[in-house]
């Protein structure tokens, strides 16, 4: 039984493989062209790893250009300046304090953050093998379209759900799912969901910073 089923999951794979060989060639459609965020934001996602680890990441970004990131190694602050970001991070007191000498520009600053945008624009410019779009979902009060992406072979299924906030082409989650002789199981792979997407009376960022 384990033989069969290894045996089908290579298969998927080599199919997988093949069919993303032939995306230089435009034979497969993309899901989402770009992401276009809101002038100001907040996007919470809640991930989970393989092993079953569970934490959260969150972006803010306020009208004035001020970004505010909080992960699994802690909290980070940019205060947008004409367009030249002062860094704080929290110090011993637990308050935001200005890192002497370390100033970013805005692509400096989105590449420090490049694990949050690696989830946002996780369907953006790929080709995808198979994917159709299969009807939208209600997430976090916005609207998303449904992807589904995969391989039927035999007994065996192996399938990614993506869901895509149809306004702003932000990836709002990823699930994968296996299905054999009927049963269905979610796949032991890192999945991730946006659990907070908001968009408006997003606090200015600056007033984290104590006088």
């Amino acid at each position: 039984m384990k033989r069969i089923i290894s045996i089908a999951l290579i298969i998927i794979l080599a199919l997988t493989l093949a069919a993303v060989s032939f995306s230089s060639c435009g034979i497969i459609n993309k899901v989402k062209n770009a992401v276009s965020y809101p002038d100001a934001y907040s996007i919470t996602y809640e991930i989970t790893t393989a092993e079953g680890l569970i934490h959260a990441i969150t972006k803010t970004v306020d009208a004035n250009g001020n970004i505010y990131f909080k992960g699994m190694d802690g909290e980070k602050l940019y205060i947008n300046s004409n367009g030249t970001y002062t860094f704080y991070e929290k110090n011993d007191l637990g308050v935001f304090a200005a890192v002497e000498g370390v100033k970013y520009t805005r692509e400096a600053v989105e590449k420090e953050l490049s694990l949050f945008e690696s989830y946002a624009k996780q369907t953006t410019n790929k080709f995808i093998p198979t994917a159709r779009k299969t009807g939208t979902k209600s997430m976090v009060g916005r609207t998303a379209d449904v992807y589904k992406i995969g391989v039927n072979l035999l007994a065996v299924s192996f399938f990614h759900y993506y869901y895509v906030d149809k306004a702003t082409g932000v990836c709002l989650g990823v699930e994968a799912v296996n299905t054999v002789f009927g049963n269905e199981t979610k796949a032991n792979e890192e999945s991730f969901v946006c659990v907070e997407y908001v968009t408006e009376n997003i606090e200015n960022l600056a007033d984290k910073i104590v006088k």
